[in-house]
């Protein structure tokens, strides 16, 4: 077999961009292996159907305020009239005996005041609970712990 001593340049990947392919690989894979583990976790799987209560809930209430010209004074009352299904009155986290509301609701809240709230959420054990909110203008958030409180809580759980 003759060697072409011609052309400097051999045909292939040079060594460095094969570490560099490599390297890609393994990122593509440690964040796929933590996005599969984070997304079984109770609390993120309970997420979505937890937003689409909060969604229906507000709708409910938005229902009930056309009709009426206020918000009810307790969320039973959307129940019957005013809600398809009143299993979305139970957060999927809450494991409470009864089927009373799991929500925290201010039917007085304005605009940037919490109207409902739930505060069952955590991504893992030895962390705060996070609150998610839907504020009087029906603006959708999650309010996450400081930084002082998961360290607090990380403290209560020793490893």
């Amino acid at each position: 077999m003759a060697i072409n001593n011609d052309n400097p340049n051999p045909v292939g990947c040079s060594l460095p961009l094969k570490g560099c392919l490599v390297a890609c690989l393994l990122v593509m894979a440690l964040f796929l292996g933590v996005l599969t583990y984070f997304s079984r976790m109770p609390s993120v799987q309970a997420m979505g159907v937890f937003k689409y209560n909060l969604q229906e809930l507000s709708a409910a209430i938005s229902r009930y305020e056309d009709v009426t010209g206020n918000r009810p004074q307790k969320l039973e009352g959307l129940a019957k009239q005013y809600l398809k299904d009143p299993s979305v009155l139970r957060c999927p986290l809450d494991k409470s005996v009864g089927d009373a509301p799991s929500y925290i609701y201010n039917p007085n809240a304005t605009d940037d005041q919490v109207m409902l709230e739930c505060g069952r959420h955590k991504i893992r054990k030895d962390m705060p609970n996070s609150r998610l909110v839907v504020l009087g203008s029906g603006k959708f958030e999650i309010r996450n712990p400081s930084f002082r409180q998961t360290i607090k809580e990380a403290e209560k759980h020793p490893r």
